[in-house]
């Protein structure tokens, strides 16, 4: 494949009808004429005949609406890309968004057409008039398209050259007014998707307007950046920031497309440029020390003083050939050169560096490190894969000793190199892998994590590694068992990022176009899901306790799992009654009460997990709908017989004390103080008064909230969740009399809620968990939402870990700090 780089160019458009002219625009007819062509490195371009095209409307208040798009017409590119379409003049607004969508045919014609995704050319509708088709209008280059021909054939720092430079053409279009790469990318579609309905509406509410208005994007950046991830603040003076390293309260910046910025971050919420530098040379990387800052540039390496920060001058600069990484460890300057090797540099005299020891080697040095005398260093190979390529390697050598041999010299994949006091971690596109260095002679690996997307950087922080991704977002992987790491949480963003320093629970990143980043450690959204029953089965209702997951699985019966290690859950036992099927579970004490189709409920005693034993059946003739316990009573919901208080301080000999009359099927309770709140499905929300147990009274039904599927209060306030109409808040300060105080819409269902300190979790259906802040109880706000495999159902907090049930298992998520 020779495809490097991909560009989507827009040429003409004029006015008129089949000829253009100004006579047929007054015959209330435009002419559409545009081009497009896909760039190839060898500067050709893929031919485009017999591509379908069709032009859409994209209205901004339907978009927001969720309508779907209005066809203003189609055609067959020509020869020569060229395609013509004449539209009414009525179709064709200010306020609208205008895509051309072009895709080959599934059985393409004998013609060179290369179109294996579809390309969308974006335009205002003011554009499409005035005929004004600039590249700088342009919403998107192809980026499916590019992740698509290259990820397998190039490297992970190959294919970020790529979309550096497609970032780079885009920044040269408009120099004035311009959309930025990463803007383009933050509302894509498969990005988006990504983010809760809210978040994605108010994204593409600022994208359409700043297109249609021809603002620059950037200048509403910070909103949409904060609303999206735990963002306080955010600079972007216009350059492409690749390293940061923090000394005090300043942050030092290598930005390779003006040299060094300096930043005063001790105000949480403002980030200020205090002092900079032109280099007239790219700055990629940037050590500390002392008063000096070293920042390289690919074939040299500037000595900077930065005695006084607001105006840093360079002292002295090295002649080098293909800087990869530089850092700093005692006085030793360790310099990765792709040609030149390892250098390591004595900076006793910083203003004048002499190379105490080099370490030369066939592959391209990429990344080193050192921990006093002893030097871990990566040698990659930056050709594209092949049987005879040469692996990547790890050489590990004494420094102290001039003519010592090679302490370790091996075969290994890796990109980044993060040291604790006895391991070593070593990152690559496919994990990281531990490694015991208690004795660097010996290298021994003790733990692997499998990941499945490429890092850019890492960076340590207490118990967690902070993995920088490429093309944006930020893993966090939880280093608590060093030779056991899991993934723990992700933080999206809109953005690339590059590298990242940790000052005083607060994360800055230098990310790339959109300048530097600065983000709260506390405020953590965005958990990642982990399947830890991966049967492809049903889940219908997960619940925890003492250490074990009770999972009632659809057609399958009970599956228990011992979850004293989260990381590494355990079958324990299985429960089948063939005969009645199960309807749910719920667990108290070390049994497990099962509601059954087949009438009434089991008690199981689980303290055997191996042979879980059959304690006692309470039978009424009639299917159980649902059971909620507190304390030794249960209130349980039966078809046509209505709701039974029962006494469960003895399981094995289950009692009714009180019974109230059939107000629908109840589906699920929640009991705050003296009442009950039952979710009605179809028939609402349910308010009934268990102050007497013996003689529960119905006091309120509010039955105006769409179809109710569960319901969770906190304080004075009742979070309803439902299936068609979001999560209503009622205030039930006044239980006989419930208000509505607000309205959270949702796009799917909502089919569970939970609290969980200041936070909400909301299984929804196929947007997966969406998490709210509800620090505020009236006013809760959507912080985000962490995909799951399949439809989430039902959740159970445990530890610091939430189970979702899904219609394909179950899946673990981190919950969000405190």
């Amino acid at each position: 494949m020779m495809m490097l780089a991909v560009m989507v160019y827009a040429l003409s458009a004029c006015g008129g009808g089949g000829s253009g002219s100004s006579a047929d625009r007054n015959a209330n007819q435009i002419a559409i004429n545009g081009q497009v062509a896909i760039a190839r490195s060898d500067s050709t371009f893929y031919s485009m005949e017999g591509a379908d095209f069709a032009i859409y409307g994209l209205d901004k208040d339907l978009v927001l609406r969720g309508k779907q798009q209005v066809a203003l017409g189609n055609g067959k590119v020509e020869q020569d890309g060229t395609l013509r379409l004449a539209v009414p003049s009525s179709a064709v607004r200010d306020s609208r968004l205008y895509v051309v969508e072009i895709t080959c045919p599934p059985t393409p014609p004998a013609t060179t057409c290369a179109v294996e995704a579809p390309i969308h050319v974006m335009l205002s509708g003011r554009q499409l008039q005035q005929g004004n088709w600039t590249a700088s209008a342009l919403t998107e280059i192809v980026y499916q398209n590019l992740a698509y021909y290259v990820a397998a054939e190039y490297s992970a720092d190959q294919l970020a050259n790529i979309m550096n430079s497609m970032a780079s053409w885009l920044f040269n279009q408009s120099p004035s007014k311009r959309i930025t790469y990463q803007d383009l990318l933050r509302w894509h579609p498969d990005r988006s998707a990504e983010y809760p309905p809210t978040a994605r509406s108010l994204l593409l509410e600022q994208v359409l307007d700043n297109l249609i208005s021809g603002f620059d994007v950037k200048e509403n950046r910070r909103l949409s950046v904060q609303y999206i991830q735990p963002m306080v603040a955010s600079a972007d003076p216009g350059g492409w920031f690749f390293d940061i390293e923090i000394q005090d309260h300043l942050a030092f910046i290598a930005d390779t497309r003006f040299g060094l910025r300096v930043y005063d971050i001790s105000q949480s919420e403002e980030l200020q440029e205090i002092g900079s530098l032109s280099m007239n040379s790219t700055g990629r990387d940037i050590a500390l020390y002392g008063d000096y800052a070293f920042v390289s540039a690919r074939d040299r390496l500037h000595i900077v003083d930065i005695t006084v920060p607001q105006a840093p001058r360079i002292l002295n600069t090295l002649k080098l050939t293909d800087v990869h990484s530089i850092s700093i460890t005692g006085q030793n300057l360790i310099v990765s050169d792709g040609v030149n090797g390892v250098l390591i540099y004595s900076i006793i005299n910083p203003d004048n560096p002499f190379i105490f020891r080099s370490y030369p080697a066939s592959l391209e040095a990429h990344k080193a490190v050192l921990d006093g005398n002893i030097l871990y260093a990566l040698f990659i190979n930056t050709e594209i894969p092949s049987p005879e390529s040469k692996p990547d390697k790890l050489l590990v050598v004494d420094i102290s000793q001039s003519d010592s041999n090679d302490i370790y010299f091996g075969d290994i994949d890796g990109r980044h190199l993060t040291l604790l006091p006895e391991h070593l971690y070593v990152t690559s596109p496919r994990g990281i892998t531990v490694f015991d260095r208690s004795r660097p002679d010996t290298l021994v690996q003790v733990g692997h994590l499998e990941l499945d997307f490429a890092i850019t950087n890492a960076v340590l922080g207490d118990d967690e590694i902070y993995l920088l991704q490429h093309g944006g977002d930020i893993q966090v992987v939880d280093i608590k068992q060093l030779a056991n790491p899991s993934l723990l949480t992700r933080i999206s963003t809109p953005t690339l990022t590059y590298s990242a320093a940790i000052k005083e629970q607060r994360l800055f990143v230098a990310a790339g176009p959109s300048g530097l980043l600065s983000m709260e450690l506390d405020k953590l959204a965005d958990p990642i899901s982990r399947p830890i029953i991966s049967e492809n089965r049903f889940v219908r209702s997960t619940w925890a306790n003492n250490d074990r997951l009770f999972s009632h699985e659809l057609d399958y019966g009970i599956e228990v799992l011992d979850i004293s290690r989260p990381s590494t859950p355990k079958h324990s036992a299985k429960y089948e009654d063939p005969e009645r099927h199960i309807s749910g579970i719920t667990p108290h004490n070390g049994i497990a009460y099962l509601t059954l189709y087949g009438n009434g409920v089991q008690a199981l005693d689980f303290s055997d997990p191996t042979a879980p034993t059959l304690l006692a059946e309470y039978d009424v003739g009639a299917q159980a709908y649902s059971i909620l316990i507190d304390g030794n009573v249960a209130y349980i919901d039966f078809e046509d017989q209505g709701l039974h208080v029962v006494d469960i301080s003895d399981p094995a000999q289950m009692m009714t004390i009180g019974r109230m009359e059939s107000i629908g099927q109840i589906l699920r309770s929640t009991k705050i103080g003296d009442y009950l709140y039952s979710a009605l499905g179809p028939g609402g929300l349910a308010i009934i008064d268990v102050n007497n147990p013996t003689d529960p009274q119905l006091i309120a039904v509010t039955d105006d909230l769409g179809q109710v599927l569960s319901v969770a209060r906190l304080g004075d306030f009742a979070y309803v969740a439902t299936r068609d109409s979001g999560i209503h808040v009622l205030d039930v300060s006044s239980p006989a009399e419930p208000s509505l105080a607000t309205t959270i819409d949702l796009e799917d269902p909502a089919y569970h809620i939970i609290f969980n300190g200041r936070y909400a979790y909301i299984a929804n259906h196929s947007s997966g968990v969406t998490v709210m802040d509800v620090s505020t109880p009236s006013a809760p706000e959507i912080l985000g939402t962490a995909p799951t495999s399949s439809y989430a159902l039902h959740l159970t907090a445990h530890g610091n870990n939430l189970y979702v049930s899904t219609s394909r298992g179950v899946e673990r998520l981190s919950l969000i700090k405190q």
